[in-house]
């Protein structure tokens, strides 16, 4: 068997290397319904998807795509603002480290008010 035929068996039996060894496989599609005063960020969507294993990496995935949504949002300190609430999987979310699942749901509500 000359060297160039083993050699190319060998690397065909090899796996992938990993991506993340910590946290999975790499980002996670996850779908966002966005509150109606902030769709004019998103061309007027009131769903859209965005990539992140944490909530804080989605919203920097939708700020990368539309600017200033992510400001209206969170404030400066990565906490998510008064008047604004944050569900994931119907639960209220307020730490930006927290791991989302692959395909959850990430909903933005903004307080309403009024006399």
């Amino acid at each position: 068997m000359d060297e160039r035929r083993r050699g190319r068996r060998v690397a065909s039996c090899r796996r992938p290397p990993a991506r993340n060894l910590f946290g999975g496989g790499g980002a996670r599609m996850i779908r966002v319904m966005i509150p109606s005063q902030l769709q004019s960020y998103c061309g007027g969507a009131s769903r859209v998807e965005a990539e992140g294993v944490t909530i804080g990496a989605v919203f920097d995935d939708l700020d990368r795509r539309f600017p200033g949504l992510k400001f209206r949002v969170i404030d400066e300190q990565d906490r998510v603002r008064r008047h604004m609430r944050v569900f994931v999987g119907g639960e209220a979310a307020c730490d930006m480290a927290a791991a989302i699942a692959d395909g959850a749901e990430l909903m933005i509500f903004g307080a309403l008010s009024g006399g």
